[in-house]
Order: structure tokens, then C-alpha cells, then sequence
């Protein structure tokens, strides 16, 4: 087994019933030099016995002694990986076969930037794409939607220097948000980019309107805590009036049964992008 270059880190809740299609996009990468550190987060439906059909050997599962939540189980992966660069990814999502070889290779010819991500394909179950969300590529565009309670850096695209992510730890405290969090207070130490591809299928199902305020409720609490130098009173008011107007929005958007396109508004797929997709999905389907 080749030393790997890359920690693909995923954490995981009881989610085994998306789990074949996400370690078989692992297991499709056209970079081979990868291990997966799968954290459970003491499930209930055994995802090591799930794994074990696999008998990969760069598939490593720990299980963490209670439920801990994402972010803690996050750290506790950063602290176990091997490799130089760790990528995200979530239990329920499916890489491209090329995530891992575009964005290695981003990050040999930029030294410089930090935590790279890509464009994503959303879609629901049966592989149906919803539509692109894009992304912008440098570190400035990325960082001017801080305010709006987001960043163009998809959480499950990252890749990024194990370093840096030891040097930058997920704040267990934050239940939801983490990512924002996490972004919101290393930026100004940090660069972000974002390579043009469309690296990542993202599984999005229609949004419980509980959990989106509770994600609402962390942004501005990640404001909060992160407000600093002589303008942090006036972006965190900012923030907050930007948070609001979209929690308000939210419910609107629950009372009414906004669809979840647009919900998301996302852009629409090209042909090329929903052939490529359809291949995708058809690798890794049951």
C-alpha cells in the first residue's frame, strides 16, 4: 500500500444507509495514495461492520467512546491522520473520480493557499441533480460573504494542509456552523481558493425548518465570538441583521412549501455537467 498523501476524514452518525456510495466514490479516486479515516460517532448501526465488506485496507474506522458531535469527532480525526493533506467529506455525499488527483495537484502548485474547494452538483435520492451551486475562486471573493452567514467554500469539498487544520481545530462547542466558525476565525491567518470544477455531488433533501434556525442561531454566535479589530461591532450588526433577514426568510419560505431549488437557487445543470453526473452516479449506485 502506497504511504498515503491524502486523510479523506469523515465523520459519521448512523449513516450507513448513504454509506456504500460514499466510500465507493473514495474507492473510484483517480489519485490512489489516500487512506480514509472513517470517525463513528457511536452509531447504532455498526458502520465498521459495514466497512469491513470493503476489505480496503487504507479504510480505517475509529469509534469515539460516546456521541461527541461533528466537530469534536473532526478533531479527533485531524489528530489521527497520516498523511500531509486531509480532505473533507461528508457520509452521505459522492465524490468525483478526480476530487482528490485536481485539488493535490492545486494545492502542489499554490504553497500558499491553505484550504481548497470546488463547485458542487446538489441532488436528492435516486441521484437526481437538483442544480450547481458555484463557488468563487480567491480568497478575497470567498471571505466578502462572511457577513452574509456563509462562505463560497463548501464544507464537504475541503482540502487542505494537515497543518493547517491542526493549527486551526474545530470548535466543539458549535453544534452547527462549524465550518463557518471555523473559516470566520482563521481567515485572516489563512488563504482559501477554490478550484472551477465541479468536484462533489451533495446530498440535499427538503430542509428541516427547525434545523436551519439552529444553523442561523450558531452563525451569529460565531459572530459573536469572533468579532474583532475596530469594525467588529458594526460587521457583527451586520451579520446579525443579514442572519435575521434570512431566518426570517426560512419560515416563509417552511409556511409556504418554497421547493427546494428555490429554497437553494441554485444554477441550473448544464448538459455536459448532467451527462458527467449521471456517470458518476452510475459508478457508485447499487
Amino acid at each position: 500500500m502506497k504511504k498515503p498523501e491524502i486523510t479523506v476524514l469523515m465523520a459519521i452518525y448512523n449513516g450507513t444507509a448513504t454509506l456504500n456510495a460514499a466510500l465507493r466514490s473514495i474507492r473510484n479516486q483517480t489519485f490512489e495514495a489516500w487512506e480514509l479515516l472513517l470517525i463513528d460517532d457511536a452509531s447504532q448501526d455498526d458502520p465498521a461492520s459495514f466497512v469491513s465488506r470493503f476489505d480496503d485496507a487504507r479504510i480505517r474506522v475509529v469509534r469515539n467512546p460516546s456521541n461527541l458531535g461533528l466537530a469534536a469527532s473532526l478533531n479527533c480525526g485531524i489528530e489521527l491522520a497520516t498523511a500531509p493533506y486531509i480532505a473533507r467529506m461528508d457520509a452521505d455525499d459522492v465524490s468525483y473520480p478526480q476530487r482528490l488527483e485536481v485539488q493535490h495537484e492545486f494545492l502542489e502548485k499554490h504553497s500558499g493557499v491553505d484550504v481548497v474547494g470546488s463547485k458542487i452538483l446538489v441532488f436528492r435520492d435516486g441521484g437526481n441533480a437538483a442544480g450547481i451551486i458555484s463557488a468563487a475562486n480567491t480568497h478575497a471573493a470567498i471571505c466578502g460573504s462572511r457577513l452574509s452567514g456563509a462562505f463560497p467554500l463548501h464544507h464537504p469539498t475541503w482540502m487542505g494542509k494537515t497543518d493547517w487544520f491542526r493549527q486551526h481545530k474545530y470548535d466543539p462547542a458549535f453544534r452547527k456552523a462549524q465550518d463557518y466558525e471555523l473559516l470566520l476565525r482563521a481567515a485572516a491567518t489563512s488563504t482559501y481558493a477554490n478550484v472551477p470544477e465541479i468536484l462533489l455531488g451533495y446530498r440535499a433533501e427538503q430542509s428541516n425548518i427547525r434545523k436551519r434556525l439552529q444553523t442561523r442561531r450558531h452563525v451569529l454566535m460565531a459572530l459573536i465570538k469572533n468579532r474583532r479589530g475596530k469594525n467588529g461591532r458594526l460587521d457583527l450588526l451586520r451579520g446579525a441583521l443579514v442572519t435575521c433577514a434570512k431566518s426570517a426568510g426560512d419560515v416563509t419560505a417552511a409556511m409556504g412549501r418554497t421547493t427546494l431549488t428555490e429554497k437553494f437557487r441554485f444554477m441550473r445543470a448544464q448538459p455536459q455537467e448532467m451527462a458527467l453526473w449521471e456517470e458518476v452516479w452510475r459508478s457508485v449506485a447499487d
